[in-house]
């Protein structure tokens, strides 16, 4: 992709982050989340439908990254410690 969709993608996904630390989801419109990460409107559309797609974007990522992570270190540790990974990062 290119540096500019990147940087867009993570400004909106910082933006939206720190929005769910102070509402629910259902509570947050495109225009907040655009003012949060001072991009417009027609960016926005440009690369989500909706405030769910971008989040399920986010989650998709985590789970890539936590599977990506229990895969390296599965072997290392044991099964309860996979759990309690898990666990951990799910209370984030």
């Amino acid at each position: 992709e290119d540096h500019r969709i990147v940087t867009t993608k993570k400004f909106l996904k910082t933006a939206l982050i720190s929005l769910l630390k102070e509402t629910n989801i259902s509570k947050i419109n495109i225009k907040k989340l655009c003012e949060t990460a001072e991009i417009n409107r027609a960016t926005f559309y440009s690369h989500y439908k909706d405030v769910y797609d971008l989040f399920n974007e986010i989650i998709d990522e985590f789970m890539g990254e936590i599977t990506y992570f229990i895969s390296k270190v599965s072997d290392a540790i044991s099964k309860e410690e996979r759990k309690q990974i898990c666990y951990s990062f799910l209370l984030c």
